[in-house]
């Protein structure tokens, strides 16, 4: 009896450990949509757009995602992305899964999300 009340006790321990990653990767895959639908919207991976919305993201959720943006730039120099052009950002965090006690598995979640450049540059 004992015995079961402990493997219980542990079973439960790591399936909220479990869902407490799951539910990291599904708030970070929200931060990339919102990223990337901004960079969109502005039509360039850099500048003060951009940064404020980080800004205002990693305060809503908590957590400081490193980010990264991949595009074929229209001008390189000032990260402008012409209309139509796939804009895709690459996020990662690194994270603990936690487990019984004071045990837990470092991992690092990483997302992608793409779309595409709303901003025409002449």
């Amino acid at each position: 009896m004992l015995g079961t009340v402990l493997i219980c006790c542990i079973l439960f321990s790591c399936i909220i450990g479990v869902l407490a990653q799951v539910h990291k990767i599904n708030v970070l895959n929200n931060f990339a949509q919102e990223m990337v639908s901004k960079a969109s919207e502005v039509g360039k991976c850099t500048g003060v757009e951009i940064e404020k919305r980080y800004l205002e993201l990693v305060d809503t959720t908590g957590i400081k995602p490193n980010y990264i943006f991949i595009a074929d730039y229209y001008n390189s120099a000032k990260k402008l992305v012409q209309y139509g052009e796939p804009i895709t950002v690459e996020l990662s965090f690194d994270s603990k899964l936690i487990g019984f006690g004071n045990y837990y598995i470092p991992q690092t979640l990483t997302t992608k999300s793409t779309e595409q450049s709303m901003q025409y540059w002449k």
